[in-house]
């Protein structure tokens, strides 16, 4: 018969010794360095407990330093439309993303004077919510001759500012 590890005979063998006072202990699990009497030094536990305390700062620092208010920039169908008075429109979607558990009123700005907004946005995102918004702008052939690239500006209602460069397309 082969021993299930059921540890009954350690029980058995204590509990024996203790009666007729002998020291317990003479049938027991442990190796050769443990009987001999030197301390094992358990490596294994220390490094998974290093490991979750940097795993858990890790996680806790992300969480902290993640921005309340994401927003990114898709272009839209048409790149471009020349108006007659030699003006550019150029068409985006802006999507929103609202990363707290409030609601958040949103409002998207022109980073320069020279590029109109010609759609004003302003929209109260819910909580852990994302909200698509089209936005036009309109700006001269000059500017686009000077300046290739345009910061559009979304403004928190907490005065968070998320700034998002986006590329002007027009007419070579």
């Amino acid at each position: 018969m082969e021993c299930i590890h059921c540890t009954a005979c350690i029980d058995a063998c204590d509990t024996v010794m203790a009666k007729i006072g002998a020291p317990t202990g003479l049938v027991r699990y442990g190796s050769q360095v443990e009987l001999e009497g030197a301390k094992r030094v358990r490596i294994r536990p220390i490094v998974y407990g290093t490991l979750l305390v940097g795993l858990l700062s890790a996680m806790f620092m992300v969480l902290h330093m993640r921005q309340p208010l994401r927003a990114t920039v898709v272009r839209g169908h048409q790149s471009f439309t020349v108006m007659a008075d030699g003006g550019i429109l150029n068409m985006f979607t802006v999507h929103l993303y609202n990363r707290q558990a409030v609601p958040v009123g949103v409002t998207v700005i022109s980073g320069d004077p020279k590029v109109q907004l010609l759609s004003p946005v302003t929209q109260i995102l819910p909580p852990s919510g994302r909200v698509s918004v089209p936005v036009v702008l309109q700006f001269s052939a000059a500017y686009l001759q000077t300046k290739p690239a345009y910061v559009l500006r979304v403004m928190a209602a907490q005065d968070s500012l998320v700034e998002i460069p986006v590329p002007l397309l027009g007419p070579l």
